[in-house]
């Protein structure tokens, strides 16, 4: 029962999370705070938590591993708003042109008729206004914004909103615990710094925000990990027995289907519904609104493009085929709403 309450939270927390560099821009050019120093991770000191790739990864090997960043995770809210939007703004047209039959046959006062019509009028013009807005944040842009983390070149890639890519040192990246300006929700910042050590010059976010700290901190943990001692603690050889406790958030179980390509329906389907992975009691309960998620992620998928990285970057992120820690979505083990119930046959999976 704690654990489902403590799902309800984080679920809620991330719904609500905010789109600051979508719709607004980090702000750069400032010096570092003093809570940020403060919260400062050290890539080489382990945290005491579990890792977690928090269904964040898009594909592991020995060379690099690669994220999506939060925008990823629930990619569809704000046109799933917009379509609301609008099935609002036919309602509201629907009134008004049933409310100008009533008057027209003369059962409501003329002041009466034109206070509602100047009311409903201004809202029906502002609202496509605003979802238009929505719409236009969100869609014809990247499907998703990769991270890849390359531990052979200890070099971190980051696909910017503007389809630029930024590359920066992992030994030089300053990374902290940071609350989103919007929410208040945690997530994990890597900031681009200056000479002068002290100078934020750009700011990209990890995959989890959350309301809890942990939460973050763990997928953190599960990066870092991979960075400093390589994919052996991320991997989850299938080819050994296992019993079913043995896969853990630590072990990579799990890869978004997004490497290269749009996400199928089928897919976009899948994803919605493992963001309530560990909250079953409160998928069903908000089914309608997450059907309508649904439907916004898809509009949203189809009209982005898919981001691709610069051929020189590919020249040093190459795969070995004989790599044994090539992670991928065909890998995928099926995750359920209760999470880790993995199918096991005479002790194999």
């Amino acid at each position: 029962m704690k654990k489902n309450f403590i799902n309800y939270f984080r679920i809620i927390d991330e719904v609500k999370m905010s789109w600051l560099d979508l719709v607004s821009k980090y702000k750069v050019n400032r010096i570092l705070t003093k809570n940020e120093i403060q919260q400062q991770l050290n890539i080489k000191l382990p945290l005491d938590i579990t890792p977690n790739h928090a269904l964040g990864v898009i594909k592991m090997n020995s060379t690099y591993l690669e994220t999506v960043n939060k925008y990823y995770i629930w990619k569809g809210k704000l046109t799933s708003i917009a379509i609301f939007m609008g099935y609002l703004t036919y309602i509201i047209l629907m009134l008004l042109l049933f409310y100008k039959i009533i008057a027209a046959i003369g059962t409501i006062r003329e002041a009466n008729i034109k206070m509602t019509f100047i009311i409903v009028t201004s809202m029906s013009s502002v609202i496509p206004i605003i979802s238009t807005w929505l719409v236009f944040c969100e869609c014809f842009k990247w499907t998703h914004y990769p991270i890849r983390f390359n531990r052979h070149n200890r070099m971190v890639y980051v696909f910017r909103s503007n389809g630029t890519v930024l590359e920066a040192s992992w030994d030089q990246l300053f990374f902290c615990l940071a609350k989103d300006k919007g929410t208040g929700d945690w997530e994990i910042h890597g900031y681009v710094l200056a000479e002068d050590g002290e100078t934020v010059k750009e700011t990209f976010p990890l995959a989890v925000t959350a309301g809890f700290q942990n939460y973050a901190l763990s997928h953190w943990e599960f990066i870092r990990r991979y960075m400093e001692n390589g994919p052996q603690e991320c991997f989850f050889d299938k080819q050994k027995k296992y019993k079913p406790g043995d896969a853990t958030t630590a072990t990579l179980l799990f890869c978004n289907d997004i490497d290269g390509k749009k996400e199928s329906v089928a897919f976009s389907n899948k994803r919605i519904k493992l963001n309530f992975v560990g909250a079953s009691f409160q998928y069903y309960m908000y089914y309608p609104f997450i059907k309508m998620l649904v439907y916004g992620r898809i509009i949203a998928m189809k009209t982005c493009k898919v981001p691709q990285w610069p051929q020189s970057i590919e020249n040093v992120c190459t795969i070995f085929p004989d790599d044994p820690y090539i992670v991928t979505a065909q890998d995928n083990i099926n995750i359920t709403l209760t999470y880790g119930e993995i199918p096991v046959q005479n002790g194999k999976l």
